[in-house]
């Protein structure tokens, strides 16, 4: 199976963590993997894990622009430390241009790894912006909830109903080869 995870953030937090735990997990298996997330280029020691492997990992680059609306760095559901997010921007933050910039950049991109990497499904860290424009895209896929989600949900409104949407399309159950469904 072709497994496409995607991340609202680069490493360095909790569902990235799960990311690494489940990665090398679906490899084992016998599954291709593909991992995408948004990262701003922040130096660390640990940036040659992700950025020389590119059969592995998809890097959406910020910042990004177009008309003049740019976005310095990725946002953050939350404000919450983030060591890849040095400003602490969110969803919240973000002007309706803005959002709107992210959105079609974001649709863009997937589209395009979408098209190249050919996932059977997609797995989408949180319950937000990235699985509401996956769902609206007609993939199928399933979500991941974190506590940030929640927390998420409580802290910007105008995300509310991009999240309900997005869990409620999510895939409950996927065929796997030997087995007839399976749930998740």
């Amino acid at each position: 199976m072709r497994i496409l995870i995607t991340s609202t953030g680069s490493w360095g937090t909790g569902s990235f963590t799960v990311i690494n735990a489940i990665t090398p997990a679906f490899l084992a298996m016998g599954h291709t993997v593909k991992v995408f997330f948004p990262d701003s280029g922040v130096i660390s020691k640990d940036m040659d894990n992700y950025y020389q492997h590119p059969d592995l990992y998809e890097i959406w680059k910020f910042p990004i622009e177009k008309e003049g609306i740019s976005i310095r760095t990725f946002p953050l559901m939350i404000p919450d430390p983030h060591p890849r997010n040095p400003t602490n921007l969110t969803f919240k933050d973000l002007s309706p241009k803005q959002l709107q910039l992210y959105c079609d950049a974001f649709a863009k991109k997937i589209k395009k790894v979408i098209a190249e990497f050919q996932p059977d499904i997609i797995e989408c860290q949180h319950i937000w912006i990235m699985a509401h424009i996956i769902q609206k895209l007609g993939l199928p896929y399933i979500v991941t909830a974190h506590h940030s989600d929640q927390m998420g949900f409580q802290f910007d409104s105008r995300m509310r109903d991009m999240a309900k949407n997005a869990a409620h399309h999510a895939n409950i159950s996927l065929p796997f080869p030997n087995q007839s469904k399976t749930k998740f």
